[in-house]
Protein backbone atom coordinates (compact mmCIF):
# COMPACT_ATOMS: atom_id res chain seq x y z
CA UNK A 1 0.00 0.00 0.00
CA UNK A 2 2.88 2.39 0.65
CA UNK A 3 3.85 2.40 -3.04
CA UNK A 4 0.34 3.04 -4.30
CA UNK A 5 0.16 6.71 -3.36
CA UNK A 6 3.26 7.86 -5.32
CA UNK A 7 2.05 6.02 -8.43
CA UNK A 8 -1.39 7.58 -8.04
CA UNK A 9 0.10 11.04 -7.57
CA UNK A 10 2.30 10.66 -10.65
CA UNK A 11 -0.70 9.51 -12.67
CA UNK A 12 -2.70 12.49 -11.47
CA UNK A 13 0.05 14.95 -12.40
CA UNK A 14 0.56 13.31 -15.80
CA UNK A 15 -3.17 13.46 -16.39
CA UNK A 16 -3.22 17.16 -15.60
CA UNK A 17 -0.31 17.86 -17.93
CA UNK A 18 -1.89 15.79 -20.71
CA UNK A 19 -5.14 17.75 -20.49
CA UNK A 20 -3.26 21.04 -20.27
CA UNK A 21 -1.30 20.15 -23.41
CA UNK A 22 -4.48 19.07 -25.18
CA UNK A 23 -6.28 22.24 -24.23
CA UNK A 24 -3.12 24.19 -25.03
CA UNK A 25 -3.72 23.57 -28.72
CA UNK A 26 -6.31 26.27 -28.26
CA UNK A 27 -3.61 28.78 -27.34
CA UNK A 28 -2.44 28.97 -30.91
CA UNK A 29 -6.03 29.23 -32.11
CA UNK A 30 -6.72 32.04 -29.65
CA UNK A 31 -3.55 33.85 -30.68
CA UNK A 32 -4.65 33.73 -34.31
CA UNK A 33 -8.13 35.05 -33.64
CA UNK A 34 -7.52 37.70 -30.99
CA UNK A 35 -3.89 38.70 -31.48
CA UNK A 36 -2.29 37.85 -34.83
CA UNK A 37 -5.15 39.26 -36.88
CA UNK A 38 -5.06 42.52 -34.91
CA UNK A 39 -1.29 42.82 -35.11
CA UNK A 40 -1.44 42.35 -38.88
CA UNK A 41 -4.16 44.99 -39.23
CA UNK A 42 -2.13 47.35 -37.04
CA UNK A 43 0.96 46.86 -39.18
CA UNK A 44 -0.92 47.15 -42.47
CA UNK A 45 -3.04 50.22 -41.66
CA UNK A 46 -1.06 52.39 -39.23
CA UNK A 47 -1.96 53.78 -35.77
CA UNK A 48 -4.85 56.10 -36.74
CA UNK A 49 -6.91 53.64 -38.80
CA UNK A 50 -6.06 50.84 -36.41
CA UNK A 51 -7.34 53.02 -33.57
CA UNK A 52 -10.74 53.33 -35.29
CA UNK A 53 -10.75 49.58 -35.97
CA UNK A 54 -9.88 48.85 -32.33
CA UNK A 55 -12.53 51.18 -30.93
CA UNK A 56 -15.26 49.69 -33.14
CA UNK A 57 -14.24 46.18 -32.10
CA UNK A 58 -14.08 47.16 -28.42
CA UNK A 59 -17.63 48.52 -28.40
CA UNK A 60 -19.02 45.38 -30.06
CA UNK A 61 -16.95 43.14 -27.80
CA UNK A 62 -18.23 44.88 -24.68
CA UNK A 63 -21.78 44.06 -25.71
CA UNK A 64 -20.53 40.60 -26.69
CA UNK A 65 -19.49 40.01 -23.07
CA UNK A 66 -23.04 40.91 -22.02
CA UNK A 67 -24.37 38.49 -24.64
CA UNK A 68 -22.09 35.75 -23.30
CA UNK A 69 -23.83 36.16 -19.92
CA UNK A 70 -21.10 34.24 -18.11
CA UNK A 71 -22.09 30.89 -19.59
CA UNK A 72 -18.50 29.93 -20.36
CA UNK A 73 -17.50 29.88 -16.69
CA UNK A 74 -20.86 28.66 -15.44
CA UNK A 75 -21.12 25.65 -17.75
CA UNK A 76 -17.53 24.58 -17.12
CA UNK A 77 -18.56 24.21 -13.50
CA UNK A 78 -22.23 23.19 -13.70
CA UNK A 79 -22.69 21.04 -16.83
CA UNK A 80 -22.48 17.76 -14.90
CA UNK A 81 -25.04 19.01 -12.40
CA UNK A 82 -27.40 20.14 -15.18
CA UNK A 83 -27.22 16.77 -16.91
CA UNK A 84 -27.76 14.89 -13.65
CA UNK A 85 -30.70 16.99 -12.48
CA UNK A 86 -32.47 17.73 -15.77
CA UNK A 87 -31.23 15.04 -18.14
CA UNK A 88 -29.91 17.62 -20.60
CA UNK A 89 -29.78 21.32 -21.28
CA UNK A 90 -33.01 23.15 -20.43
CA UNK A 91 -34.39 25.18 -23.33
CA UNK A 92 -34.53 28.28 -21.13
CA UNK A 93 -30.77 28.74 -21.65
CA UNK A 94 -31.34 29.25 -25.36
CA UNK A 95 -34.48 31.32 -24.80
CA UNK A 96 -32.40 33.71 -22.72
CA UNK A 97 -29.71 33.94 -25.41
CA UNK A 98 -32.36 34.91 -27.99
CA UNK A 99 -33.81 37.54 -25.67
CA UNK A 100 -30.38 38.98 -24.94
CA UNK A 101 -29.56 39.23 -28.64
CA UNK A 102 -32.79 41.08 -29.39
CA UNK A 103 -32.18 43.55 -26.54
CA UNK A 104 -28.46 44.09 -27.03
CA UNK A 105 -28.32 44.56 -30.80
CA UNK A 106 -30.04 47.99 -30.91
CA UNK A 107 -28.15 49.05 -27.79
CA UNK A 108 -24.84 48.13 -29.44
CA UNK A 109 -25.75 50.13 -32.54
CA UNK A 110 -26.52 53.19 -30.40
CA UNK A 111 -23.30 52.82 -28.39
CA UNK A 112 -21.29 52.54 -31.61
CA UNK A 113 -22.84 55.76 -32.88
CA UNK A 114 -22.32 57.89 -29.75
CA UNK A 115 -18.78 56.60 -29.13
CA UNK A 116 -17.47 57.74 -32.51
CA UNK A 117 -16.80 54.17 -33.62
CA UNK A 118 -17.59 53.06 -37.16
CA UNK A 119 -21.17 52.07 -38.03
CA UNK A 120 -19.80 50.61 -41.27
CA UNK A 121 -17.67 48.13 -39.32
CA UNK A 122 -20.43 47.28 -36.82
CA UNK A 123 -22.48 44.65 -38.73
CA UNK A 124 -19.53 42.36 -39.47
CA UNK A 125 -18.03 42.75 -35.99
CA UNK A 126 -21.35 42.10 -34.25
CA UNK A 127 -22.25 39.12 -36.43
CA UNK A 128 -18.90 37.45 -35.78
CA UNK A 129 -18.91 38.15 -32.05
CA UNK A 130 -22.50 36.90 -31.66
CA UNK A 131 -21.79 33.63 -33.44
CA UNK A 132 -18.68 33.09 -31.33
CA UNK A 133 -20.73 33.72 -28.19
CA UNK A 134 -23.17 30.96 -29.11
CA UNK A 135 -20.31 28.65 -30.05
CA UNK A 136 -18.53 29.35 -26.76
CA UNK A 137 -21.66 28.47 -24.80
CA UNK A 138 -21.75 25.08 -26.49
CA UNK A 139 -18.01 24.51 -26.25
CA UNK A 140 -17.95 25.22 -22.50
CA UNK A 141 -20.12 22.17 -21.89
CA UNK A 142 -17.91 20.10 -24.18
CA UNK A 143 -14.82 21.20 -22.26
CA UNK A 144 -16.48 20.21 -18.99
CA UNK A 145 -16.44 16.57 -20.15
CA UNK A 146 -12.80 16.78 -21.24
CA UNK A 147 -13.34 17.44 -24.95
CA UNK A 148 -10.79 20.27 -24.84
CA UNK A 149 -8.84 18.87 -27.76
CA UNK A 150 -11.80 18.74 -30.14
CA UNK A 151 -12.83 22.30 -29.31
CA UNK A 152 -9.26 23.56 -29.71
CA UNK A 153 -9.08 22.04 -33.19
CA UNK A 154 -12.38 23.69 -34.12
CA UNK A 155 -11.12 27.06 -32.90
CA UNK A 156 -7.84 26.61 -34.76
CA UNK A 157 -9.58 25.82 -38.06
CA UNK A 158 -11.97 28.76 -37.68
CA UNK A 159 -9.21 31.24 -36.92
CA UNK A 160 -7.10 29.96 -39.80
CA UNK A 161 -10.01 30.82 -42.08
CA UNK A 162 -10.02 34.31 -40.57
CA UNK A 163 -6.30 34.66 -41.13
CA UNK A 164 -6.76 33.70 -44.77
CA UNK A 165 -9.29 36.53 -45.15
CA UNK A 166 -6.77 39.02 -43.72
CA UNK A 167 -4.03 37.80 -46.06
CA UNK A 168 -6.31 37.96 -49.12
CA UNK A 169 -7.35 41.53 -48.26
CA UNK A 170 -3.73 42.56 -47.68
CA UNK A 171 -2.65 41.10 -51.02
CA UNK A 172 -5.50 42.93 -52.75
CA UNK A 173 -3.86 46.26 -51.82
CA UNK A 174 -7.16 47.85 -50.77
CA UNK A 175 -6.93 50.97 -48.60
CA UNK A 176 -8.50 51.38 -45.18
CA UNK A 177 -9.70 48.89 -42.58
CA UNK A 178 -13.19 48.09 -43.90
CA UNK A 179 -12.50 44.78 -45.65
CA UNK A 180 -10.38 43.38 -42.82
CA UNK A 181 -13.43 43.21 -40.57
CA UNK A 182 -14.95 40.40 -42.65
CA UNK A 183 -12.52 37.99 -41.01
CA UNK A 184 -14.72 38.03 -37.90
CA UNK A 185 -18.02 36.69 -39.33
CA UNK A 186 -16.01 34.07 -41.22
CA UNK A 187 -14.41 32.91 -37.96
CA UNK A 188 -17.81 32.84 -36.24
CA UNK A 189 -19.52 30.85 -39.00
CA UNK A 190 -16.79 28.23 -39.25
CA UNK A 191 -16.49 27.78 -35.47
CA UNK A 192 -20.24 27.48 -35.00
CA UNK A 193 -20.51 25.12 -37.96
CA UNK A 194 -17.93 22.78 -36.43
CA UNK A 195 -19.15 23.00 -32.84
CA UNK A 196 -22.90 22.53 -33.26
CA UNK A 197 -22.78 18.97 -34.75
CA UNK A 198 -20.44 17.73 -32.01
CA UNK A 199 -22.60 19.29 -29.30
CA UNK A 200 -25.78 17.75 -30.71
CA UNK A 201 -24.12 14.31 -30.75
CA UNK A 202 -23.06 14.74 -27.12
CA UNK A 203 -25.94 16.57 -25.44
CA UNK A 204 -29.55 17.34 -26.08
CA UNK A 205 -31.98 20.14 -25.29
CA UNK A 206 -34.75 19.44 -22.78
CA UNK A 207 -37.88 21.11 -24.24
CA UNK A 208 -39.92 23.41 -22.04
CA UNK A 209 -42.60 25.96 -22.65
CA UNK A 210 -41.44 29.55 -23.01
CA UNK A 211 -42.47 31.49 -19.91
CA UNK A 212 -41.32 34.81 -18.59
CA UNK A 213 -40.97 33.31 -15.10
CA UNK A 214 -38.50 30.63 -16.22
CA UNK A 215 -36.61 33.19 -18.30
CA UNK A 216 -36.29 35.43 -15.24
CA UNK A 217 -35.18 32.46 -13.12
CA UNK A 218 -32.47 31.61 -15.65
CA UNK A 219 -31.37 35.26 -15.65
CA UNK A 220 -31.09 35.29 -11.86
CA UNK A 221 -29.24 31.97 -11.80
CA UNK A 222 -26.55 33.18 -14.17
CA UNK A 223 -26.37 36.82 -13.10
CA UNK A 224 -23.35 36.39 -10.78
CA UNK A 225 -21.42 34.67 -13.58
CA UNK A 226 -22.48 37.35 -16.07
CA UNK A 227 -21.45 40.14 -13.72
CA UNK A 228 -18.12 38.43 -13.13
CA UNK A 229 -17.53 38.06 -16.87
CA UNK A 230 -18.38 41.72 -17.48
CA UNK A 231 -16.17 43.07 -14.72
CA UNK A 232 -13.28 40.73 -15.52
CA UNK A 233 -13.30 40.75 -19.32
CA UNK A 234 -14.75 44.20 -19.76
CA UNK A 235 -11.70 46.06 -18.47
CA UNK A 236 -9.84 45.90 -21.77
CA UNK A 237 -12.79 47.09 -23.83
CA UNK A 238 -13.86 49.79 -21.37
CA UNK A 239 -10.31 51.09 -21.21
CA UNK A 240 -10.29 51.56 -24.99
CA UNK A 241 -13.65 53.34 -24.86
CA UNK A 242 -12.53 55.67 -22.05
CA UNK A 243 -9.23 56.49 -23.71
CA UNK A 244 -11.02 57.36 -26.96
CA UNK A 245 -12.57 60.43 -25.27
CA UNK A 246 -9.17 61.87 -24.34
CA UNK A 247 -6.85 60.95 -27.19
CA UNK A 248 -6.72 60.75 -30.97
CA UNK A 249 -7.34 57.59 -32.99
CA UNK A 250 -3.55 57.41 -33.50
CA UNK A 251 -2.85 57.38 -29.74
CA UNK A 252 -5.64 54.86 -29.30
CA UNK A 253 -3.99 52.70 -31.95
CA UNK A 254 -0.69 52.80 -30.04
CA UNK A 255 -2.44 51.83 -26.82
CA UNK A 256 -4.32 48.97 -28.47
CA UNK A 257 -1.13 47.71 -30.14
CA UNK A 258 0.51 47.41 -26.73
CA UNK A 259 -2.60 45.85 -25.26
CA UNK A 260 -2.62 43.21 -27.98
CA UNK A 261 1.00 42.34 -27.25
CA UNK A 262 0.06 41.77 -23.61
CA UNK A 263 -3.02 39.78 -24.58
CA UNK A 264 -0.80 37.59 -26.71
CA UNK A 265 0.58 36.08 -23.51
CA UNK A 266 -2.70 35.80 -21.61
CA UNK A 267 -4.12 32.83 -23.58
CA UNK A 268 -1.44 30.77 -21.85
CA UNK A 269 -3.71 30.95 -18.78
CA UNK A 270 -6.79 29.58 -20.57
CA UNK A 271 -5.84 25.87 -20.47
CA UNK A 272 -5.54 26.14 -16.69
CA UNK A 273 -9.07 27.52 -16.50
CA UNK A 274 -10.44 24.84 -18.84
CA UNK A 275 -8.72 21.95 -17.06
CA UNK A 276 -8.23 22.99 -13.45
CA UNK A 277 -11.61 24.60 -12.73
CA UNK A 278 -13.62 21.37 -13.26
CA UNK A 279 -10.92 19.37 -11.47
CA UNK A 280 -10.92 21.66 -8.44
CA UNK A 281 -14.73 21.75 -8.35
CA UNK A 282 -14.90 17.94 -8.37
CA UNK A 283 -12.21 17.67 -5.65
CA UNK A 284 -14.00 19.86 -3.12
CA UNK A 285 -14.94 16.84 -1.01
CA UNK A 286 -11.33 15.58 -0.89
CA UNK A 287 -9.15 18.07 1.00
CA UNK A 288 -5.74 16.61 0.13
CA UNK A 289 -6.62 16.28 -3.56
CA UNK A 290 -8.00 19.82 -3.65
CA UNK A 291 -4.91 21.23 -1.92
CA UNK A 292 -2.59 19.59 -4.46
CA UNK A 293 -4.60 20.87 -7.41
CA UNK A 294 -4.86 24.39 -5.97
CA UNK A 295 -1.13 24.56 -5.19
CA UNK A 296 -0.27 23.37 -8.70
CA UNK A 297 -2.59 25.96 -10.28
CA UNK A 298 -1.26 28.88 -8.26
CA UNK A 299 2.43 27.99 -8.56
CA UNK A 300 2.40 27.17 -12.27
CA UNK A 301 0.45 30.26 -13.27
CA UNK A 302 2.51 32.59 -11.09
CA UNK A 303 5.76 31.34 -12.64
CA UNK A 304 4.29 31.63 -16.12
CA UNK A 305 3.12 35.18 -15.43
CA UNK A 306 6.45 36.39 -14.09
CA UNK A 307 8.37 34.90 -17.02
CA UNK A 308 5.95 36.31 -19.62
CA UNK A 309 5.75 39.75 -18.05
CA UNK A 310 9.51 39.90 -17.59
CA UNK A 311 10.04 39.14 -21.26
CA UNK A 312 7.92 42.13 -22.30
CA UNK A 313 9.66 44.42 -19.80
CA UNK A 314 13.14 43.43 -20.98
CA UNK A 315 12.54 43.13 -24.72
CA UNK A 316 9.60 45.49 -25.34
CA UNK A 317 11.48 47.81 -27.71
CA UNK A 318 12.62 44.90 -29.82
CA UNK A 319 9.10 43.44 -29.90
CA UNK A 320 7.59 46.76 -31.04
CA UNK A 321 10.15 47.19 -33.83
CA UNK A 322 9.62 43.71 -35.21
CA UNK A 323 5.83 43.75 -35.06
CA UNK A 324 4.98 47.29 -36.09
CA UNK A 325 7.96 49.25 -37.42
CA UNK A 326 8.70 52.95 -37.06
CA UNK A 327 5.10 54.23 -37.02
CA UNK A 328 4.68 52.81 -33.52
CA UNK A 329 7.90 54.13 -31.92
CA UNK A 330 5.94 56.06 -29.27
CA UNK A 331 4.62 52.76 -27.97
CA UNK A 332 8.06 51.92 -26.55
CA UNK A 333 7.78 54.55 -23.81
CA UNK A 334 5.01 52.64 -21.99
CA UNK A 335 5.12 49.07 -23.33
CA UNK A 336 7.01 47.93 -20.20
CA UNK A 337 3.90 48.69 -18.14
CA UNK A 338 2.04 46.00 -20.03
CA UNK A 339 4.64 43.52 -18.75
CA UNK A 340 3.53 44.32 -15.21
CA UNK A 341 -0.10 43.87 -16.28
CA UNK A 342 0.70 40.40 -17.64
CA UNK A 343 2.26 39.20 -14.37
CA UNK A 344 -0.61 40.57 -12.28
CA UNK A 345 -3.25 39.10 -14.59
CA UNK A 346 -1.76 35.59 -14.37
CA UNK A 347 -1.73 35.82 -10.57
CA UNK A 348 -5.34 37.04 -10.54
CA UNK A 349 -6.45 34.34 -12.98
CA UNK A 350 -5.02 31.58 -10.78
CA UNK A 351 -6.83 32.95 -7.74
CA UNK A 352 -10.04 33.35 -9.75
CA UNK A 353 -9.99 29.65 -10.71
CA UNK A 354 -9.57 28.65 -7.06
CA UNK A 355 -12.28 31.02 -5.82
CA UNK A 356 -14.79 29.89 -8.45
CA UNK A 357 -14.16 26.23 -7.65
CA UNK A 358 -15.15 27.00 -4.04
CA UNK A 359 -18.46 28.49 -5.13
CA UNK A 360 -17.43 32.04 -4.26
CA UNK A 361 -18.07 33.55 -7.67
CA UNK A 362 -20.50 36.07 -6.16
CA UNK A 363 -17.74 37.54 -3.98
CA UNK A 364 -15.40 37.43 -6.93
CA UNK A 365 -17.94 39.26 -9.08
CA UNK A 366 -18.53 41.89 -6.39
CA UNK A 367 -14.78 42.44 -6.10
CA UNK A 368 -14.53 42.92 -9.85
CA UNK A 369 -17.53 45.26 -9.77
CA UNK A 370 -15.90 47.45 -7.12
CA UNK A 371 -12.65 47.43 -9.08
CA UNK A 372 -14.46 48.37 -12.29
CA UNK A 373 -16.35 51.15 -10.53
CA UNK A 374 -13.09 52.60 -9.22
CA UNK A 375 -11.49 52.14 -12.64
CA UNK A 376 -14.21 54.19 -14.30
CA UNK A 377 -13.39 57.00 -11.86
CA UNK A 378 -9.60 57.11 -11.99
CA UNK A 379 -9.00 55.88 -15.57
CA UNK A 380 -10.37 59.08 -17.16
CA UNK A 381 -8.25 61.18 -14.79
CA UNK A 382 -5.07 59.28 -15.65
CA UNK A 383 -5.92 59.16 -19.37
CA UNK A 384 -6.57 62.90 -19.55
CA UNK A 385 -3.32 63.64 -17.71
CA UNK A 386 -0.96 61.12 -19.34
CA UNK A 387 -2.73 59.95 -22.50
CA UNK A 388 -2.17 56.36 -23.55
CA UNK A 389 0.34 55.79 -20.74
CA UNK A 390 -2.28 56.89 -18.24
CA UNK A 391 -4.64 54.26 -19.60
CA UNK A 392 -2.04 51.55 -19.00
CA UNK A 393 -1.31 52.81 -15.47
CA UNK A 394 -5.03 52.56 -14.72
CA UNK A 395 -5.03 48.91 -15.86
CA UNK A 396 -2.00 48.15 -13.63
CA UNK A 397 -3.79 49.62 -10.60
CA UNK A 398 -6.93 47.61 -11.34
CA UNK A 399 -5.01 44.34 -11.76
CA UNK A 400 -3.12 44.90 -8.48
CA UNK A 401 -6.34 45.68 -6.61
CA UNK A 402 -8.01 42.50 -7.88
CA UNK A 403 -4.99 40.35 -6.99
CA UNK A 404 -4.99 41.62 -3.39
CA UNK A 405 -8.75 41.26 -3.00
CA UNK A 406 -8.79 37.75 -4.51
CA UNK A 407 -6.07 36.66 -2.08
CA UNK A 408 -8.19 37.77 0.87
CA UNK A 409 -11.28 36.01 -0.52
CA UNK A 410 -9.33 32.79 -1.15
CA UNK A 411 -7.94 32.68 2.40
CA UNK A 412 -11.40 33.31 3.86
CA UNK A 413 -13.02 30.69 1.57
CA UNK A 414 -10.47 27.97 2.29
CA UNK A 415 -10.81 28.45 6.04
CA UNK A 416 -14.59 28.36 5.82
CA UNK A 417 -15.03 25.40 3.47
CA UNK A 418 -12.03 23.22 4.30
Amino acid sequence: MSDAQPVSSRSTVLGIFFRLAQSGVGIFASLLGTIVIFLLVARLTGPAEFGLFALSHAICSLFGVLFDFGYQSRLLKETAELIASRGGFPARIFYLKIALFLLLTPAAVFATYISGASLFLFPAFWAGISMLSIGNLLSASLKSINLHGRDSIHALIANLFGLVVIIVVALSNVEGVFYYVFAFPVIGMVYLGLTVPLWLRTFHIVPEQFRFHTLLLEFRTGFAFALDALTQRGFNFISVAILSFFTSYAALGLFQAGQKIAQGFLPLAQPFNNVMLPRLAHANSNLSKWNRAAAFTLTAMLILGVVSGGFVILFGDWIADILFGGEYDKLKSFLWLFGIVIALRFFGSALAIIITSLGMQTYRALTNLVSLGLFIIYAPLLSSAYGAMGGVIAIVIAAAFIGIAYTIIMIFSVRRTH
